[in-house]
């Protein structure tokens, strides 16, 4: 999971994983590809964030939230 974006509440959603084994906020609306680069990287390479998003990821599949929007 990487958030990015300032606008609106973009900046203060993208702020709330920090601090909680998430990766990272970019903290602009316009990453550059570098920037996109070394926040997968740091997925990739931190086992805490991986395993932590990789949890996240479960919990959303269970809930089956793309199933109730589409629905």
């Amino acid at each position: 999971m990487i958030f990015a974006g300032t606008e609106a509440d973009k900046g203060e959603v993208a702020a709330r994983p920090s601090g909680r084994a998430l990766p990272s906020n970019l903290r602009t609306s316009n990453p550059t590809e570098g920037a996109i680069r070394d926040a997968v990287d740091e997925v990739f390479s931190d086992d805490t964030v991986k395993s932590r998003t990789m949890e996240l990821k479960r919990v959303n599949e269970e809930l089956k939230a793309i199933e109730a929007i589409e629905a």
